[in-house]
């Protein structure tokens, strides 16, 4: 499939001041990234500016899930998920991990 298109099936419709805007929302961000701590808020505004909406930020282990929960407070259209990727449950030794994302 396109690309575009692909990225248009997220997109969602809103009414700003009585007008139906077109937003896009993109669902798999890692703003937790440290490529991103001298910029991010100019990451997000250029996003916003050019239609994204909402963004997911996708936390990747305990601590990047604690991260992105922060992030989504801070900054409005941000949200969060947690979790382990599927590809590093083999490096989790004990339920504390997971009983920790839980209390999250």
């Amino acid at each position: 499939m396109n690309p575009i298109f692909k990225s248009l099936r997220h997109a969602g419709t809103r009414i700003f001041s009585g007008k139906k805007v077109t937003m896009f929302i993109d669902s798999h961000t890692h703003l937790t990234m440290g490529d991103f701590e001298q910029d991010r808020d100019e990451v997000i505004g250029r996003a916003s500016q050019a239609g994204v909406g909402l963004m997911v930020t996708v936390g990747t282990n305990l601590d990047d899930s604690r991260e992105a929960i922060s992030l989504a407070g801070r900054y409005d259209g941000v949200y969060a998920t947690i979790g382990i990727p599927p590809h590093d449950v083999k490096d989790i030794i004990d339920n504390l991990t997971y009983d920790c994302l839980k209390e999250l």
